[in-house]
C-alpha cells in the first residue's frame, strides 16, 4: 500500500480502545477479501507487541498447530510446546500452555491476534471448541485480549452469530468491519491527477478494495491503466471472482451461486425471475442460495417503499459488491477475448462515446450502487459527508427506500427523513458529455410516480456525472430540482 495507515484511523482507534479497555475482551474483525485486514492487524500487532498467527488454506491442521507452537515459543520464550512430539500436539495442550503464561504474567496485558481464522479452525481440528474452553479461564484472568479475523463471512455467520454457533456470546464487543477506501482516499493516495469521473469509475470497478487498486498502473492515463489492469491476459480479475465465492460456498454450491448472481442483471431480479433465468429449477435451492448471499454481504434485498419486507415475492435482489457487479456485467462476457489479449485496447471498445466514460449495461446501475455506498456511509473513514449536507440529511437520521413499477421507470433512490417528514427523490444519471435542457432529465425527475407517507413533502434532486449547462441549472431552479454533481460525492 502506498502510505502506512492511510484511511485506517477509525479502525486503528477502535482496535486501540479495545486493547486499552479494562479486563479481558474478545473482538471479531470482519471485512471483504482483499480489503486490507491482515495489513491492518499486522501493523497493529507490532504496535502493541501482540502474538499474531495467520492460518492458510493449504496447510493441514497438524502443520498449522506445529507452526503455531513454534511461533508461540519464539514469542513467549517458553519452549514447552516445541519439545512435544507432533503427534501429541493438540489445541487443548497449546491453550493450557498459553493460559499458564497469561497467569504467570498477570501484571501485563496480553494481546492475541488470530488472522484467517477460517483456515486455522479447519474441519475436525477441534480448534474452536478448545478456544472457547480456554476463553473461560482467560476471561477470569482479566488480562487477555483476543482478536479473530477472517475473510469468510460464512465462517462468522455459522460460528459466531447464530444462537447455536460455537462462539456465540463469547464476543465482548461489537464487530469491527474494515471498510473500502473512500473516493477521496482513492484520489489522494492512488490517482491524484485523475479527475473525479475516473475516480468514481475506479470505485465502480474495484469497490475501493486496496488490493485491486494496487493492480491498476498509476503511471499511465486512465484508459491505458484500466485496459492493462482488467482487459489483458495477465489480469487477476477473471479468476478473482472464484476466489471470492469459494470462500463462502462449497464447490457444488459455488456453481449454483454463480448462475444465480449472473441472473440478477443490472436491474435486479425477483425470486421468481431468478429461478426462470438462472436455470436452477428448485425454488428452495434458489431461496437458500439467495439467503446465503444476503448473509455473506454479496447481495442486497430491495423492497418497495411502504410494502412489508416479509412479502418477499415483490422484493428484488441486486449485487452489492461493486467488483462482482463489474465482473458479471462487463468482464465475464469478454473473458475469452481478454485471455488472449496482449495489447489491443478492449476497454476502449466498452466505452460508448468519444466523450465521457459511459459503459453500456454497467455505468448507470454501478453509479447508483456507488451513491448508495456513500449515502449509507459504508466508506472509510466515516463516509463522504458533502452529499448528506447538500441533501440536508443528518447521519443515521434517514432511511433509503426504493420504488418501481413494472414496465415503467423507477425512482433511483428515495431518502426519507423522519425529523422533517421529507421524501427526497434522487435521480442518478451517468452520462457522456454536458447535460442540457434537451436531455429531458428534469421532466424525468419531476415525473416520478411516488406517493410519500401522508403529510410528507417531496423534494426532487438530480445527480449528474457530467457538468450541467447554465440553461439546465436555470430551468432546474425554476421547477425546484436540485442539481448535484460528482464533487458532492467526495469528502468536504
Amino acid at each position: 500500500m502506498p502510505d502506512a495507515f492511510f484511511g485506517r484511523k477509525t479502525e486503528l482507534a477502535r482496535l486501540q480502545a479495545f486493547v486499552d479497555s479494562t479486563g479481558s475482551g474478545f473482538m471479531v474483525v470482519r471485512g471483504r477479501r482483499r480489503i486490507g485486514k491482515s495489513w491492518l492487524l499486522n501493523r497493529f500487532a507490532r504496535r502493541v507487541a501482540a502474538f499474531s498467527f495467520q492460518g492458510d488454506q493449504d496447510s493441514s491442521s497438524q502443520t498449522l498447530i506445529r507452526k503455531f507452537a513454534q511461533e508461540w515459543t519464539q514469542y513467549s520464550g517458553d519452549d514447552s510446546l516445541s519439545i512435544i512430539r507432533v503427534v501429541d500436539l493438540h489445541w487443548a495442550r497449546v491453550f493450557r500452555v498459553m493460559t499458564e503464561h497469561f497467569r504467570t504474567k498477570r501484571n501485563r496485558q496480553h494481546v492475541v491476534v488470530l488472522d484467517e481464522i477460517q483456515w486455522i479452525a479447519k474441519r475436525r481440528s477441534g480448534f474452536l471448541s478448545h478456544l472457547k474452553e480456554a476463553w473461560v479461564d482467560w476471561e477470569l484472568l482479566g488480562n487477555v485480549k483476543i482478536i479473530i479475523c477472517g475473510s469468510s463471512q460464512r465462517f462468522f455467520v455459522s460460528k459466531t452469530m447464530s444462537e447455536t454457533s460455537i462462539l456465540h456470546r463469547v464476543r465482548t464487543v461489537a464487530d469491527l468491519w474494515v471498510m473500502p477506501f473512500s473516493l477521496s482516499e482513492i484520489q489522494k493516495h492512488y490517482f491524484p491527477h485523475w479527475p473525479k469521473e475516473q475516480i468514481c469509475l475506479v470505485f465502480m470497478m474495484t469497490g475501493g478494495v486496496p488490493y485491486y487498486l494496487e493492480r491498476i498502473p498509476r503511471q499511465d492515463n486512465f484508459i491505458r491503466s484500466i485496459n492493462r489492469a482488467f482487459f489483458t491476459r495477465d489480469t487477476i480479475f477473471l479468476d478473482e471472482f472464484r476466489e471470492v465465492i469459494n470462500l463462502e460456498f462449497s464447490k457444488g454450491s459455488a456453481r449454483t451461486a454463480e448462475k444465480i448472481m449472473a441472473s440478477l442483471g443490472q436491474d435486479g431480479s425477483t425470486m421468481e425471475n431468478i429461478r426462470k433465468t438462472s436455470g436452477v429449477a428448485s425454488e428452495s435451492t434458489v431461496r437458500t442460495i439467495i439467503d446465503q448471499l444476503l448473509e455473506f454481504e454479496i447481495v442486497v434485498e430491495k423492497t418497495q417503499a411502504g410494502i412489508a419486507k416479509a412479502n418477499r415475492r415483490g422484493s428484488k435482489y441486486y449485487l452489492k459488491d461493486p467488483f462482482l457487479n463489474f465482473y458479471f456485467q462487463v468482464l465475464k462476457a469478454r473473458a475469452p477475448r481478454i485471455r488472449k489479449n496482449t495489447r489491443a485496447n478492449l476497454f476502449r471498445e466498452c466505452i460508448g462515446s468519444k466523450e465521457g466514460y459511459y459503459i453500456e449495461n454497467f455505468s448507470g446501475k454501478a453509479f447508483e450502487l456507488l451513491t448508495e455506498w456513500v449515502l449509507r456511509q459504508e466508506l472509510s473513514p466515516a463516509g463522504e459527508e458533502k452529499l448528506l449536507q447538500k441533501l440536508h440529511l443528518q447521519e443515521d437520521d434517514y432511511r433509503i427506500e426504493h420504488h418501481w413499477v413494472e414496465g415503467e421507470t423507477q425512482v433511483d433512490l428515495i431518502l426519507e427523513n423522519e425529523s422533517d417528514r421529507e421524501s427526497r427523490l434522487l435521480e442518478l444519471k451517468w452520462i457522456s458529455g454536458r447535460a442540457d435542457l434537451s436531455s429531458g432529465y428534469l421532466d424525468q425527475v419531476r415525473g416520478k410516480g411516488y406517493s410519500p407517507p401522508k403529510g410528507w413533502i417531496i423534494s426532487y434532486h438530480l445527480l449528474l456525472s457530467s457538468d450541467a449547462s447554465a440553461s439546465l441549472r436555470k430551468r432546474a431552479k425554476k421547477v425546484k430540482v436540485q442539481i448535484l454533481g460528482l464533487d458532492d460525492l467526495f469528502a468536504s
